[in-house]
């Protein structure tokens, strides 16, 4: 008998699109399913939506809660999973019908605790971009993972694209005060939980639709910079004496200087001048300890320490010019 997959889509207003993301999931070649929408609290049509789909899929199962927000939702699907691997599915994206049976039987060959896929960008006007998807499969150590996963580099640190046995998540939850880089923080200490293989390929199965209303883009960057920054010192906190412990000390270092540049693009500048201080002796620590290994790092050290203006107007157009680079390096 096949294993059982959970799929958890947290679903708030997203009667435009869950039908397609749950379709997508209900058109999978691996059929042993279990599909649970959590329906966080919408205003709009999304439950009557899932309840359609569910009258032909007795796979479906609606959950209906108060607004809480994605990780409620979220830890709210994990609660009511009931199958031998767990997953996501943001509800305004969509998945290619094989990506279950290929990550399920990465599991099985590779006797892995997680498998994962890469995915593709669906930008606004119908293009496609694939990060990675030549066929390279990868499998790590737990240890090898988890650097990967601090540094950024060869995949991607959200959930949604992610298999993980369901007995890794045994009184493990999402940590609900923080809205950013929860997946990541969340994943770590999944990682940590692997005593087998995390196996990743480079297939591209997993569909983000960029949507520049949704809230990930609504967010304010300062908030996104200092719960950035409490993600990684609170990794760092956990990578004591571990393999990985410098790749969390040098994105704690990352982090802090983005919190730094983006305390001198607040609108309130002046509300800021303490906490800019004491963050700049920070980074000027970690500058000696030679954690910025990248030399335009060095000079926006130098610009912000010195001629902060100055620095302020030259990212400003510079942020307007540069290709904007989401995707995590493939080059392992």
């Amino acid at each position: 008998m096949n294993k059982i997959v959970s799929v958890i889509i947290p679903a708030y207003n997203a009667e435009m699109t869950v039908k397609r993301c749950v379709e997508s999931i209900q058109n999978q070649t691996y059929k042993s399913l279990e599909i649970i929408v959590i329906n966080d609290g919408s205003t709009d049509k999304t439950a009557e939506c899932v309840s359609e789909l569910a009258v032909g899929d007795k796979r479906i199962k609606l959950i209906s809660i108060d607004n809480n927000g994605v990780s409620h939702a979220r830890n709210v699907g994990i609660d009511n999973a009931s199958g031998d691997y767990i997953t996501f599915v943001d509800s305004d994206d969509t998945i290619d019908a094989e990506m279950y049976e290929c990550l399920v039987d990465l599991m099985d060959k590779y006797d892995a605790d997680i498998t994962h896929c890469s995915y593709k960008n669906i930008n606004s006007d119908g293009s496609i971009v694939c990060v990675g998807n030549a066929g390279k499969v990868v499998s790590q150590s737990k240890n090898d993972a988890i650097k990967c996963l601090i540094s950024g580099t060869l995949f991607a640190g959200g959930m949604c694209n992610k298999l993980y046995k369901l007995k890794l998540l045994n009184n493990l939850r999402l940590d609900e005060s923080i809205v950013i880089n929860e997946d990541l923080l969340m994943n770590f200490e999944l990682f940590q939980r692997a005593n087998k293989n995390i196996v990743y390929t480079d297939k591209a199965f997993y569909n983000y639709y960029a949507n520049e209303d949704s809230s990930t883009h609504s967010r304010s960057s300062l908030r996104k910079s200092k719960e950035g920054l409490y993600v990684s010192e609170k990794i760092l906190s956990m990578s004591a004496d571990m393999p990985y412990k410098a790749e969390a000390e040098n994105r704690v270092a990352c982090s802090s200087l983005r919190l730094l540049s983006d305390y001198f693009f607040a609108d309130d500048k002046s509300k800021y001048k303490k906490e800019r201080r004491k963050l700049m002796d920070k980074v000027l620590k970690y500058k000696e300890q030679n954690l910025y290994g990248r030399k335009n790092d060095r000079i926006t050290i130098s610009m912000l320490r010195f001629v902060p203006g100055l620095y302020v107007c030259a990212y400003s157009v510079y942020d307007k010019l540069r290709k904007k680079k989401l995707d995590p390096e493939q080059n392992i």
